[in-house]
């Protein structure tokens, strides 16, 4: 003989069983404020969870600085962004440093240097870049935290020069910085 429950009896004296439907909204509520209760009571302050889990980035590559065919005897002229000789310039809203400085060519030097220089607010910094006879295509420059400092909102810009001998004028120049930010 095959045993078979009886059927279940939705009402029990009136009132929906408890268990009739699982898991019911009543149930859900109970659970969760339970659950609420027991995260309340066991939270960090919010000032010790910040500081324990928030990272700051506080380094940005900032990226899209340029110029077609890189002329001769260019002296201190002011790169592009993204191909607009209007946008040549960043100011991040915060204080920081230049701690990178990297240009790279479509074609290599053959003859003659071309140097990028960092500016912050109209003057030159120590952060350079020299494509010549040793870098012929690529360079990578870096410099100490703290060196090529700027403030909240100055303008940071890429200016090239290049020698009287500068080769091949077809060249397209493309540069990147990476800044540390202070306070984030």
């Amino acid at each position: 003989m095959i045993y078979r429950p009886g059927p279940r009896r939705v009402l029990d004296g009136g009132t929906l069983a408890a268990d009739f439907l699982g898991e019911t909204i009543v149930s859900q509520v109970a659970r969760l404020d339970e659950q609420t209760r027991d995260l309340v009571e066991s939270a960090l302050p919010l000032s010790v969870a910040g500081a324990a889990y928030v990272r700051s980035f506080g380094q940005l590559l900032l990226d899209g600085w340029g110029r077609e065919n890189v002329a001769a005897s260019l002296t201190n002229s002011a790169l592009g962004r993204f191909g607009n000789s209007w946008q040549g310039g960043v100011r991040p809203p915060v204080s920081g440093s230049v701690i990178a400085l990297a240009i790279w060519l479509s074609a290599a030097r053959s003859a003659g240097s071309c140097t990028v220089t960092v500016w912050v607010e109209g003057a030159a910094t120590e952060l350079a870049a020299v494509i010549d006879g040793d870098t012929p295509l690529a360079v990578v420059e870096t410099l100490a935290a703290g060196m090529a400092v700027f403030g909240e909102g100055e303008e940071i810009t890429l200016r090239v020069t290049t020698t009287g001998a500068w080769a091949p004028a077809s060249a397209d120049l493309q540069a990147w910085i990476i800044v540390g930010l202070e306070g984030v």
